[in-house]
C-alpha cells in the first residue's frame, strides 16, 4: 500500500461546529464507528457531488471550471459513500446513471431521479428492501427565466420501511441567496423565494395529510430557525431543522446550506447529536472530491410512527 492508499483509507473523521453565544464556530469531533443501525433507526444524508458527470469537459453544458476528476476521484468518491453507509441518501449535481456506475456497492441501492436529463439532476439513492413509490416530480420548482438553463425540479419520494411510510423531497434549489433579504431585486432571491413558495405549499398538503415528510438536499440558504426563508417554509407546518445552532466544517464555518428538515415529527426523532458531517475526503494531493461535505442524520422510525401534526401559531 503506498503513500496516497493509506491517506485514503484512513479513518473518516465525523466533525461539528457549534456556534457559542458570541457567534464562534466551536469543533466537536467524533470517530465513526462502524456498527450495525438497529432496526428501529435508518440514516439519512444528502451529499452535492459537483457536477459528477463524464462528459468532456469541452461539453458546452458544463461550466468551464467543473473537476476533472480521473480513477482517483471516482475510487474516492465509492470510499466515501461506503463510510457514510445511508439507508436513503439524496445527491445533486448528478449527471444521470451513467455518472453513478461503480460508486455504490453492486446491487446495494435502488436510485430514483428527477426526469429532465440536465447535467445537475437530483438523485436518491435507496438501500434496498425498502418499498419505494415515486411520486410525480415537482416539476414547478423550474423558474427559471426563458432563455435560461433550467433549474432542478424536486424528487418526491414515498418510502415504506416495514408499516410505516416517510414522504421524502429531495431538492437543489436556485444558488446567489444565501442570507439576503427575500425581497431583494437581484436575479437569485426573487427565483429563490418562488421556489420556497412552492415547497412550502407542499409541505402544507402534507401537513393537512398527516403525512410523516422530511425536506433534504442542497437549499443553498443558510437557514436558522429566524430566517425569513426558513420561516416561509414553516408557514403552514412545524418544522425542525437538523442543522440549527451548528455551522458547516465544510464551508469555513458558516452556517449550512445543505439541510434535512423533519416535517410532523420533530427533534425527538434524531436526538441532539445524531448530525454528522463527513469531512476526511481528502486525497494525497489535499483536492477533495466535492465542494461539499456528507450530512447525515439518523432517524427513530418509532419517534416517526408516533408522531401526530402540530401546526404552529402562524399557520
Amino acid at each position: 500500500m503506498n503513500k496516497r492508499e493509506k491517506r485514503v483509507r484512513s479513518k473518516s473523521c465525523w466533525t461539528i461546529l457549534r456556534l457559542n453565544n458570541n457567534g464562534i464556530a466551536l469543533a466537536l469531533l467524533a470517530l465513526a464507528v462502524t456498527t450495525p443501525v438497529r432496526a428501529a433507526r435508518i440514516k439519512l444524508a444528502t451529499w452535492n457531488m459537483e457536477w459528477l458527470s463524464h462528459r468532456p469537459l469541452s461539453d458546452p453544458s458544463l461550466p468551464f471550471d467543473r473537476p476533472d476528476r480521473g480513477p482517483e476521484d471516482y475510487r474516492l468518491i465509492a470510499l466515501t459513500l461506503e463510510k457514510l453507509a445511508p439507508d436513503i441518501i439524496a445527491l445533486q449535481e448528478v449527471d444521470g446513471a451513467n455518472a453513478l456506475t461503480g460508486l455504490f456497492k453492486d446491487g446495494a441501492y435502488q436510485f430514483f431521479m428527477t426526469p429532465t436529463p440536465i447535467a445537475q439532476r437530483v438523485v436518491v439513492a435507496v438501500r434496498r428492501g425498502y418499498d419505494v413509490t415515486l411520486n410525480p416530480a415537482l416539476m414547478a420548482l423550474n423558474v427559471s427565466p426563458k432563455g435560461h438553463h433550467p433549474l432542478r425540479e424536486g424528487l418526491d419520494l414515498t418510502i415504506a420501511i416495514g408499516k410505516q411510510h416517510l414522504r421524502i423531497l429531495a431538492l437543489h434549489l436556485k444558488t446567489g441567496c444565501w442570507e439576503q433579504p427575500l425581497n431583494q431585486r437581484l436575479h437569485a432571491c426573487p427565483l429563490l423565494y418562488r421556489q420556497l413558495s412552492i415547497v412550502a405549499n407542499w409541505v402544507a398538503a402534507r401537513q393537512s395529510e398527516g403525512v410523516p415528510f422530511i425536506l433534504i438536499g442542497d437549499f443553498n440558504r443558510r437557514f436558522t430557525d429566524q430566517d425569513p426563508a426558513f420561516k416561509l417554509l414553516s408557514r403552514d407546518a412545524k418544522l425542525t431543522l437538523a442543522t440549527e445552532g451548528l455551522a458547516s466544517p465544510c464551508h469555513g464555518g458558516e452556517y449550512f446550506i445543505d439541510h434535512i428538515i423533519l416535517g410532523a415529527m420533530g427533534r425527538a426523532a434524531f436526538g441532539n447529536h445524531s448530525l454528522r458531517v463527513m469531512t476526511s475526503m481528502q486525497k494525497f494531493d489535499g483536492v477533495e472530491p466535492s465542494d461539499h461535505c456528507p450530512v447525515s442524520v439518523e432517524i427513530e422510525l418509532n419517534a416517526v410512527a408516533g408522531a401526530s401534526p402540530t401546526r404552529n401559531a402562524a399557520g
